[in-house]
């Protein structure tokens, strides 16, 4: 059985959609110019190549990999309607998806109520990096689903709660809805700002990674005994040319021990990531370095790293072209049979 949303978070959504939708109703029609979609659709392009190079207990191993490839469309008819939509290739499966495709209603300077409806992330964790690899926190909490979101932003404040197609943790063959919430606080101008936020989610098994580690029915169907809810929370920091990002993510309670095991009972995984960035002119090219170490608990069956610690050095060629380096060791349990080195070089193109 679906767990019913509570009533205060229903009356809320509500509100959220109609004032958006009454405001847009009573906006006289002669107020609304014609709209011609190619004055309004902006697109966006990143391709993303990659030569990795690995050392760890089973040898040295090297390969280039086309890791990105993502094409953006945002059409945005008038003041009250944005769609979106951004087909990506992931070379890690080998595959083309549909990232996103949904569309926005409200939101902006003018309206400070939300709603978008569609194939979206859950605005779950924040996730900045300066690295080319993801950190330990997006492996554990970023949820790509169908849903909606709900929300209000204004003055650097923003609060959203939303609803997504999760898991099936009933035993009836159906998919089941996770929720949550997040509260994000922004402030700054060109030379320096900060951001504080954090977030709760339902169901941390509807991240894609740790999904993707649990174990399947004879019927090829995830299920869970029950909800493992989630917990996010990040700030960071920017001052003239540095910046700082630190981020937690942790599930609340264990996993079962048959779904995700830890030392003989249900793992409870947390990841935290930190990085220190610096960016300046370098023969006139912008140039950032960048430092970060990360940490998880728990979180061997998603085949994470205990620790990471890695350096990078990006620099912008031309205009949205960069070539970026990066090294990086990771190490489990203090062994040196456990550790891992890797070296990647990255050739991206944006605009």
């Amino acid at each position: 059985m679906l767990f019913p949303a509570p009533l205060p978070t229903v009356g809320l959504a509500l509100g959220l959609v109609c004032c958006p939708v009454a405001a847009w109703a009573a906006e006289p029609l002669s107020a609304q110019p014609p709209v011609r979609w190619t004055d309004h659709l902006t697109s966006e392009v990143t391709i993303e190549a990659d030569f990795c190079l690995v050392d760890d207990s089973a040898g040295t191993t090297s390969a280039f990999d086309l890791s990105t490839v993502a094409l953006g469309m945002e059409l945005r008819a008038g003041a009250w309607a944005t769609g979106r939509v951004v087909v990506d290739y992931d070379g890690g499966k080998d595959e083309i998806g549909l990232d996103e495709a949904n569309s926005t209603l409200g939101g902006g300077e003018t309206q400070p109520f939300f709603l978008t409806a569609g194939r979206l992330y859950a605005p779950f964790g924040d996730f900045t990096t300066t690295m080319i690899q993801d950190p330990f926190t997006q492996a554990l909490g970023e949820i790509n689903e169908e849903g909606a979101v709900a929300g209000w932003s204004a003055h650097g404040l923003t609060l959203a709660l939303f609803v997504y197609d999760g898991l099936d943790h009933t035993g009836e063959d159906r998919a089941d809805h996770g929720y949550g919430a997040s509260l994000a606080y922004e402030q700054g101008n060109e030379g320096r700002g900060f951001r504080i936020g954090g977030g709760w989610v339902s169901n941390l098994a509807d991240a894609d990674t740790v999904g993707g580690a649990l174990p399947c029915s004879a019927d090829n169907r995830i299920r869970l005994d029950r909800r493992v809810a989630g917990l996010n929370l990040y700030a960071g920091l920017r001052h003239g040319s540095l910046s700082l990002h630190t981020e937690y993510v942790a599930a609340l309670a264990g996993f079962a021990a048959d779904e995700l095991a830890w030392g003989g009972t249900g793992a409870r995984p947390t990841a935290w990531a930190s990085e220190v960035a610096w960016t300046t002119a370098l023969k006139g090219h912008e140039t950032t370095l960048a430092l970060g170490y990360q940490q998880t608990r728990e979180a061997a069956a998603l085949e994470l790293p205990e620790q990471r610690l890695s350096v990078s050095t990006a620099v912008a060629l031309f205009a949205g072209t960069t070539l970026q380096l990066e090294y990086a060791h990771d190490s489990d349990s203090g062994t040196t049979s456990d550790h891992r080195q890797s070296f990647i070089t990255r050739l991206a193109y944006a605009f």
